[in-house]
């Protein structure tokens, strides 16, 4: 072989590029800070990245091939108490999670009946006054004399009557906590919110009905009625006063089914 071939040879695997290292190695730049030239520096760090890529995919050591039986079963049972396991943590977690919502269902409800205890107290002492107010309106008409006079004066037709509270009752309807309950708590207090809305329709048409009779004892602008007046004014009465005995009615029910509601609120 020819000694100058050989040379060229050498020169031209000298001038190539190796695999692993980086190209800009062959480049004789020097360091500004040192003065060390780039070709002086280790060139290390792409084998180091190497290196650590291979230890990053290699995260499970590979599993033993089963040659028998047993070591199938083994393994099979391994993976279902595993299974099971799992299984019994997410159940723990979810009825801890039912308990807690139970419990604050119960305790908000709590306070809301005990709002409504004190509402009810209010509304029974309220219509009572009403009641007897339109007993005396309607002897006041009935006993008109005989000649027209400023009758309107004496006459009554205010009223009150408190909202029973229901938000607490309407969150835990939307949340899912009636379906936590125990059937005989849940039919309970079911049953009260019930008579709840009953009794605020009763009061909203007695409402009605004696804005009506108080429009037509206002309707004269200087309080004389007329006969004409004093007939509407008595059907008007009348139709209040069925609906007002209605609504006591019902007050007395939700009166009932409180008293025999048990206090509950906790767990």
């Amino acid at each position: 072989m020819n000694p100058g071939s050989e040379a060229n040879d050498s020169s031209a695997r000298t001038n190539e590029p190796t695999s692993g290292t980086l190209t800009a190695t062959s480049c004789p730049a020097t360091d500004d800070s040192t003065g060390q030239s780039a070709s002086a520096r280790p060139a290390f760090s792409t084998t180091l990245s190497q290196e650590t890529e291979t230890r990053m995919l290699d995260v499970h050591p590979p599993h033993e091939a089963i040659h028998s039986w047993k070591g199938f079963f083994i393994h099979i049972t391994t993976i279902v108490i595993g299974l099971l396991i799992a299984i019994a943590l997410e159940q723990s977690v979810e009825w801890l999670h039912h308990r807690h919502q139970l419990r604050d269902a119960r305790r908000n409800l709590a306070v809301e009946i005990k709002d409504n205890r004190r509402v009810l107290k209010l509304n029974l002492e309220d219509a009572g006054k009403v009641q007897a107010a339109l007993i005396r309106n309607q002897m006041l008409l009935r006993n008109r004399p005989s000649s027209p006079g400023p009758m309107s004066a004496n006459l009554d037709y205010s009223w009150m009557f408190y909202r029973t509270p229901d938000a607490a009752w309407l969150a835990t309807k939307q949340d899912g906590s009636l379906s936590l309950m125990p059937y005989g708590e849940l039919k309970a207090i079911e049953f009260v919110y019930t008579v709840f809305g009953n009794v605020m329709d009763a009061a909203t048409s007695f409402a009605i009905s004696i804005e009506v009779a108080r429009a037509i004892a206002k309707r004269p602008p200087d309080g004389n009625l007329s006969s004409r007046d004093i007939e509407e004014l008595v059907t008007a009465t009348s139709d209040a006063q069925g609906k007002l005995n209605f609504t006591i009615f019902l007050l007395g029910i939700e009166k009932n089914r409180l008293d025999r509601l048990p206090e509950f609120g906790g767990e």
